[in-house]
């Protein structure tokens, strides 16, 4: 368990401080769940992104060094 929840925010809401893990309610826990599992699924899009471009790249003929976005860009004619 991690030592401390983190609740989502809304504008205009004061920000919260982490809260220990071992005073939160069940509904602390809940709001948590749904924080963790947007920031989940935000990692993931990123990760995936990085995976197309790093395919993309590869497949139009890039090395280690090689800019990937600006050559993707040229193979796709932009």
């Amino acid at each position: 368990l991690p030592e401390t929840i983190a609740f989502p925010q809304r504008a205009g809401d004061e920000p919260r401080e982490p809260l220990p893990v071992i005073e939160a309610t069940v509904d602390e826990i809940a709001f948590a769940i749904v924080d963790a599992e947007r920031e989940s699924t935000a990692a993931y899009r990123r990760a995936d992104a990085l995976k197309r471009l790093y395919k993309l790249a590869r497949e139009a003929g890039c090395i280690g060094a090689d800019r990937a976005a600006t050559a993707v860009m040229k193979k796709e004619g932009h």
